[in-house]
């Protein structure tokens, strides 16, 4: 009978997913807050499906996505809660070490690389971890990221340029820390 309640059990909570796409944008000590889809250092691709709330490889034609340049340079996801115009929740980047996928954690951006991808101008907000000893760069704004890693910023710019070579990228620029909450703000669903 035991085992019987507790399957019952695991399977009432394994049926208990997160939407992930609906945790809120700010944590309760107000910082920004993304989910990990892509952990840093990864060749695949991953994203996070509000159909059946999972995580999985992307795929095209039929097989696993991979990035033919260098890995991902940073970890790759999203700011819950917020929606842009062809209903997604916003880009962002962790510069961190590597973090699992599905992770949540809090964030401060330091910028906004703004690409042009397959003729559609693409937001890419820049952030670093917001507890300090989960930082590698010692940064919390755009002004200092810039002055104190002006190769970072270059090395994001190189690997947007050559990680998908068929959408035409092209770097438009980029924004401060201001300008990367207002977009969250206006973004919010």
């Amino acid at each position: 009978m035991k085992k019987v309640l507790f399957g019952l059990g695991m399977l009432a909570f394994s049926g208990c997913k997160t939407n992930y796409e609906d945790l809120p944008a700010f944590s309760e000590s107000k910082q920004v807050q993304v989910v990990i889809e892509t952990p840093a250092g990864s060749a695949r691709e991953y994203a996070f499906s509000s159909k059946t709330n999972e995580f999985a490889v992307v795929q095209e034609a039929g097989q696993d996505k991979i990035i033919r340049f260098l890995p991902y340079p940073a970890n790759a996801g999203f700011i819950p809660s917020t929606r842009t115009p062809d209903n997604k929740p916003l880009f962002a980047l962790v510069l961190s070490e590597s973090q699992e996928t599905g992770t949540v954690t809090e964030v401060m951006p330091v910028g906004v690389l703004l690409l042009e991808s397959a003729g559609e101008l693409e937001y890419q907000i820049v952030t670093v971890p917001a507890k300090p000893s989960e930082r590698l760069l010692e940064a919390t704004d755009s002004e200092e990221f810039i002055r104190k890693y002006p190769a970072a910023k270059k090395m994001l710019e190189t690997w947007f340029l050559n990680s998908e070579p068929q959408n035409n990228v092209r770097i438009m620029g980029w924004k401060d820390d201001k300008f990367a909450d207002e977009l969250i703000r206006k973004h919010l669903k």
